[in-house]
């Protein structure tokens, strides 16, 4: 169960009478923006430890952390977009709608905004992420030229047709991984993007691993098989976990516009494990984030669309009527966090849950049909 460290790869050559088998090692990562968006641009870790993880599994099995002066100064525009800010100033904005009700619970509405100004939020994840990209190799900027033969040939990542100015903020940096050390062959450097112009380029690149967010950069960079059972012999723990944890959070109805409170009656744990993301792994101890699908029962009012009159004119709803309404069998997929410890000399038969917790950005999502209805 001990940390192996450098992720190695097999790749298999064909020649005539046969084949034979090379290893390579990732020893370099670069990361698009788009993937650090995609997990709220949390580097401090409040609601996962994706982010943290990450880079400590670079520096751990000392694989390079590859940068851009425009990557970092679109991260830094992402952190300024992030939805953990977003959801911070509407809080800030919601004060004054309950102004009312605040000093009955002890808090009053300037006490609120006041810890709100100073949490200082923003420059904390800036900080967060500006330390984490200290030591990254910074890669200079490719030749404009080379970047203008793309664009006027219609190469990737220039689409053929569309706004392609917009894609030579890619086409800078696409061009300075492909020439970072791109005639060694017995390395890999993984590409953690969706972007299909990054995958365009780099289609057939012998040198070039990619992921197409940072869950699947981790399994990649921590792959270890062995501790699945480890979390097999807690899955009715687990779940029990779950099932409480979800009591306790906010719901919303798709594809419904719930208006009105939303009441959950029964919650239960479909499947748990349906994704397992390692996010640190020690000799001891290890910290996972799975995906768990709930069953959702619950009640509660929606827009009675065939009986709500919509003015085009106007952009408003003319006469509204509602419904209450029952539903069971309500699907949700949240994503929980678990810590788990453990004897390394006998990791299955010693396993023990330390802590968990459901990741969530406001309400969870609970899909329904209309046979789902009561």
């Amino acid at each position: 169960m001990t940390y192996s460290g450098a992720t190695w790869y097999n790749y298999t050559i064909q020649r005539k009478g046969g084949g034979y088998s090379i290893q390579k090692v990732i020893d370099a990562v670069i990361v698009d923006t788009s993937a650090f968006a995609k997990e709220q641009c949390d580097f401090l870790g409040m609601y996962s430890s994706m982010l943290p993880s990450f880079f400590q599994a670079l520096e751990f099995q000392g694989v390079a952390l590859l940068s851009h002066h425009i990557i970092f100064e679109e991260t830094i525009r992402r952190i300024g977009e992030s939805e953990i800010l977003v959801r911070l100033s509407n809080l800030k904005k919601s004060v004054g709608k309950y102004k009312d009700i605040l000093p009955l619970v002890g808090v009053s509405p300037e006490e609120v905004t006041h810890k709100i100004d100073t949490l200082e939020l923003e420059s904390k994840m800036r900080r967060a992420f500006e330390q984490a990209y200290e030591n990254a190799v910074v890669l200079p900027y490719p030749d404009p030229q080379d970047i203008f033969n793309l664009y006027f040939h219609d190469q990737p990542p220039f689409a053929k047709s569309g706004k392609k100015r917009h894609e030579f903020p890619d086409a800078f940096v696409i061009e300075s991984v492909k020439e970072y050390r791109f005639e060694d062959r017995n390395t890999i450097t993984l590409v953690i993007s969706d972007d299909p112009d990054w995958k365009a380029t780099f289609d057939g690149a012998h040198s070039i691993l990619f992921a197409d967010s940072l869950s699947e950069g981790m399994k990649i960079l921590q792959a270890n098989e062995n501790l699945i059972h480890v979390l097999e012999v807690l899955s009715a723990e687990v779940d029990d976990v779950v099932q409480n944890l979800a009591l306790s959070e906010g719901y919303e109805l798709y594809p419904y516009s719930d208006v009105g409170d939303f009441e959950i009656t029964d919650i239960s744990v479909e499947s748990t494990y349906s994704d397992i993301i390692p996010l640190s792994i020690a000799e001891g101890s290890a910290t996972f984030i799975i995906g768990c699908s709930l069953e959702v029962s619950g009640s509660t009012t929606i827009r009675d669309e065939a009986n709500s009159f919509w003015d085009k004119e106007d952009g408003e709803y003319l006469f509204e009527s509602f419904l209450d309404i029952s539903f069971q069998g309500g699907r949700a997929d949240v994503r929980c966090e678990i810590s788990v410890n453990f004897d390394h000399n006998d990791p299955v038969g010693t396993a023990i849950l330390k802590s968990a917790k459901l990741i969530t950005h406001g309400n969870i999502e609970v899909s329904i049909d209309e046979s789902d209805i009561m």
